[in-house]
């Protein structure tokens, strides 16, 4: 049976186990949103626990900057340790800059971590012509990851022992509703451009099919990356967690407050807490979180979940996956040629 807001609501009312610490000395990190929230929180662990160097990827340079300084104050750690780099999600020149500035530092990168999302949008339009909700939470994540593909090679194949991680943060509302049903093959394209208001159950269900538009496709990633690549992906879901997601302005400015657990019924978890999740497959021994599989685990609640299925049956469908990676590719303006040079 897919995953429900009862399942929701049990795990949410279990403690969390507290992580196992391992040393990630002289591994590099991107974290994406990692000024505020979860993606704080992950990165304040990672230097805790000596990663190199954290790149906190967000938009908002004064936002940045004030995360490096308090980061850097909380974790001991020296100078430059944690560094902002501009990276604005809902451009792709942006993402494109980004990821020309990476490559040309000469950086290895270790872990990946897709964190940043929106959420209570009311329909904007991206100057690439998409849905901001779908661009920020799925279409440029999805960019960025296969654009940093060939880094994340090429940084693991000078340690067989230390693959190198591509992890996915999504939500478990992503299972409670089916996917649009698209009459002409091009689901991304039905969810960039269909009107919607400002009727909450509208706002949520852009943000649920958007998101389990992003699970399939980071299943599809993780089925094309090469068996000779030292490279592995994983999804994870952190739960209810409290912070400041769905309470923001189109502009990044805080200009609501709603309490998503009273709303929903159930407790929600601290910033520090929903981050464990999704450090587990970030920072754990290899033959711990994948072991001989190659496909991509799904972290729910800090334990790995079964069959896909058993979350969202249609993140289970591999034709459907197939799909939906197409219609993102093309949305996306690659051709697949740009796409297997990334991956071969």
């Amino acid at each position: 049976m897919p995953y429900t807001w009862d399942d929701l609501r049990r795990d949410q009312a279990l403690p969390l186990p507290q992580l196992e610490r391992y040393d990630l000395a002289g591994q590099i990190a991107i974290v994406t949103g990692s000024n505020t929230g979860i993606g704080y929180e992950i990165a304040k662990y990672l230097m805790a626990n000596g990663a190199e160097k954290v790149i906190i990827a967000c938009r908002n340079k004064q936002k940045g900057k004030h995360a490096v300084s308090t980061l850097t104050q909380e974790t001991g750690r020296g100078e430059g340790v944690a560094e902002f780099w501009p990276l604005d999600l809902a451009s792709f020149a942006s993402v494109r800059s980004f990821v020309r500035r990476f490559k040309e530092s000469g950086l290895p990168l270790h872990i990946l971590v897709n964190n940043a999302a929106i959420n209570n949008i009311p329909r904007t339009v991206t100057e690439d012509g998409h849905d901001l909700v779908l661009q920020v939470d799925h279409l440029a994540p999805l960019l960025l990851s296969i654009l940093l593909f060939p880094v994340l090679e090429r940084t693991s194949a000078k340690d067989k022992n230390r693959p190198s991680r591509c992890i996915w943060v999504s939500t478990e509302a992503a299972a409670f509703e089916p996917y649009v049903d698209s009459k002409d093959g091009r689901p991304v394209q039905e969810i960039s451009t269909r009107p919607y208001d400002l009727e909450r159950a509208k706002l949520f269900l852009q943000y649920q099919q958007t998101k389990l538009s992003a699970i399939m496709t980071a299943c599809e990633y993780a089925r094309r990356i090469p068996s000779s690549a030292n490279v592995v992906s994983a999804l994870t879901v952190p739960g209810l967690v409290a912070t400041e997601l769905g309470q923001k302005t189109v502009d990044g400015e805080i200009c609501r407050s709603f309490d998503f657990g009273a709303a929903a019924n159930m407790k929600t978890r601290t910033r520090e807490e929903g981050a464990r999740t999704i450090l587990l497959p970030a920072t754990y021994p290899i033959e711990k979180v994948w072991g001989d599989r190659r496909d991509v685990p799904l972290f729910i609640s800090m334990k790995a979940a079964g069959d896909l299925k058993d979350f969202a049956e249609d993140a289970a469908n591999e034709e459907l996956r197939k799909v939906v990676w197409d219609d993102s590719i093309a949305l996306l303006g690659l051709k697949s040629g740009d796409v297997d040079g990334c991956f071969l």
